[in-house]
């Protein structure tokens, strides 16, 4: 499901915050202890969904480090056209940066 409306970090921020107080993780019943066939190890019977949860929450991060990452370059390179678009002494100098 998509996002209607541009969220600031602030709002991400206060939504994930909040949900993340509801959740009493003490309380998280995370299965029973059974021994797996093919490792021989202990696992939990919720091993799979905790696994899955800890690895959309990671994906989550992932996507937006890498968002993050865009937007300062798109920033940054917005502002350098800028400058060049608006002559003066800056564009003069960011020219014969990238003219070297």
């Amino acid at each position: 499901m998509a996002a209607k409306t541009v969220k600031t970090i602030e709002d991400v921020k206060n939504k994930i915050e909040t949900n993340l107080d509801k959740i009493d993780i003490d309380k998280i019943d995370f299965g029973e202890v059974k021994m797996s066939n093919e490792t021989k190890a202990f696992e939990l019977t919720n091993e799979k969904e905790l696994e899955e949860l800890i690895e959309n929450m990671n994906t989550f991060i992932n996507k937006l480090k890498v968002k993050k990452e865009q937007s300062k370059t798109e920033k940054i390179n917005n502002k350098l056209i800028n400058e060049l678009q608006n002559g003066g002494q800056n564009a003069e100098l960011l020219a014969q940066i990238f003219n070297k």
